[in-house]
């Protein structure tokens, strides 16, 4: 077994350089910095996405299985699209900074493409673990969540099981509901 081991072909990796310059305080503390400038990277996330809907527009992004056992899956070409146009819908919804968007549904394809068209035009999102609506009889810390972000929109993917949670927080006015695709119409 070592023998096979020992013989395997080793793909040169390009790792981040160790180099580092360490200062330590008289406080305690230790202020480490990479003596290495930083290479190149995309500005935003969401620029990795329109490159790889333009260099592999056919290959798989997200991939999802169902109960069933089906396999549900997205290309990169088709995630940009449905982005785009999930945040053009944002916008026209009136969402901005000081109108963020709470997810309240679990990691899902539907999930993933509106935190990524939040990011895309610059709305800041908040993932909420569904246990803070539905495993739980006292709604407060979702509450404090609600409070501290004054939510312009909230994205569950199945409405039903979050209609006590939601019923529990302060809409005024603020949010709305939308049937899927809705914002997606653009």
């Amino acid at each position: 077994m070592n023998e096979q081991l020992s013989k395997r072909t080793v793909k040169p990796v390009r790792v981040a350089s160790l180099r580092a310059a360490f200062e330590l305080r008289e406080n305690g503390f230790v202020y480490v910095q990479s003596t290495e400038p930083p290479g190149h990277y995309s500005v935003r996330v969401t620029d990795r996405l329109d490159f790889w809907a333009h260099q592999t527009p056919d290959r798989i992004f997200l991939a999802q299985r169902s109960p069933t056992g089906a396999e549900r899956n997205i290309t990169y070409s088709d995630a940009c699209i449905r982005v785009k146009r999930l945040a053009a819908g944002l916008l026209r919804e009136g969402l901005s900074t000081s109108r963020p968007v709470i997810i309240l549904s679990g990691n899902s394809i539907e999930h993933a493409l509106i935190a990524l068209a939040a990011m895309y035009v610059g709305i800041p999102y908040a993932p909420v673990a569904p246990a803070y609506s539905l495993a739980v009889r006292d709604f407060s810390a979702l509450g404090e969540v609600w409070r501290n972000l004054e939510p312009g929109m909230v994205f569950v993917e199945e409405g039903p099981p979050f209609t006590r949670a939601l019923k529990a927080m302060p809409l005024a006015g603020r949010c709305q509901y939308r049937r899927p695709g809705s914002i997606d119409d653009g």
